[in-house]
């Protein structure tokens, strides 16, 4: 499994942008208290990106181990430990943050 993540990662921070995004540039990674997002952020760090990673806030340890230059915490969907993307503007967060850039 963790190459199958690895593999992912991998591909997500390098052919699936197509090279839209370039060193120093903003990214947004999804999810980044679970496994296969926290390589990516990982990865997106590694080639230069600056990267705004989300999360549950039940898994804000491990999201903050994984280097994102930004954080956005979100509630827990009720009954799961996944994100609850109602709980916090994300795209106002972003266009915070990255100075109207988005």
């Amino acid at each position: 499994a963790l190459v199958v993540q690895g593999m992912t990662a991998h591909y997500l921070t390098t052919s699936a942008h197509a090279d839209l995004i370039k060193e120093g540039e903003w990214c947004l990674i999804h999810g980044v208290g679970g496994g296969t997002c926290q390589w990516a952020a990982q990865m997106a760090k590694l080639r230069g990106f600056k990267v705004i990673g989300t999360a549950a806030k039940g898994k804000a340890d491990i999201a903050n181990g994984t280097g994102c230059d930004e954080l956005i915490l979100l509630d827990e969907a009720p009954g799961t430990s996944y994100e609850d993307y109602t709980s916090v503007d994300v795209v106002g967060k972003v266009m915070e943050v990255t100075g109207g850039a988005g």
